[in-house]
């Protein structure tokens, strides 16, 4: 198949009409400058009432699991018979 110019010219022009058309609707952004600032503004408040809560809960956690360990580590050491130098 031979292309003559006529075809080519026809082909580039169809292209570039295609791209400058397809351009234009892939530029169309909504503004959006200050969708981060909401969302870190929404964000910030909704952990303001849960923040404390979480806190407390993960305190009691951790002295929870410190009691364990302790209880467990001195069970251990009472069972070998260690004496008060082992502790």
């Amino acid at each position: 198949m031979r292309r003559t110019p006529a075809l080519l010219g026809a082909t580039t022009g169809a292209l570039l009409l295609w791209l400058l058309l397809f351009s234009v609707e892939a530029q169309a952004a909504i503004d959006s400058s200050d969708v981060l600032d909401n969302v870190l503004a929404r964000y910030s408040a909704a952990a303001s009432m849960w923040a404390a809560t979480i806190t407390a809960r993960a305190s009691w956690l951790f002295w929870t699991l410190a009691l364990i360990s302790m209880v467990w580590t001195f069970g251990m050491l009472a069972l070998r018979k260690a004496d008060i130098g082992e502790f």
